[in-house]
């Protein structure tokens, strides 16, 4: 999901210094048609921000709430399960408990 997304931005992001290139090197035009396109290139262009916005703020959301129901048990049990086995073989190391050990 997240490889398609990057595809379509970095498409968009091609796209539009292509249209900025050519824009901008069209030596036969005047300056008033290159002005004129230029505008509309913005005018058309200027509520992309605005689409494009909520985009990683609802991908932040998702990742959050993965994070949350996903990895982080995991992370709690897993550092659990670590801290018991570490006392087990500290354990093993170490005189018996009744013998001043762990």
């Amino acid at each position: 999901r997240r490889g398609t997304i990057r595809r379509h931005v970095e498409a968009l992001v091609r796209f539009g210094d292509q249209v900025n290139a050519h824009l901008a090197n069209r030596d036969g035009d005047s300056e008033d048609l290159r002005r004129r396109l230029r505008a509309a290139f913005e005018a058309k262009s200027s509520g992309l921000p605005a689409l494009l916005k909520p985009r990683p703020a609802a991908l932040s959301v998702s990742l959050k709430k993965m994070i949350a129901e996903q990895i982080l048990p995991n992370l709690h049990s897993g550092a659990a399960d670590a801290t018991g086995e570490c006392s087990a073989t500290a354990r093993g190391w170490g005189a018996h408990r009744n013998e001043g050990g762990l």
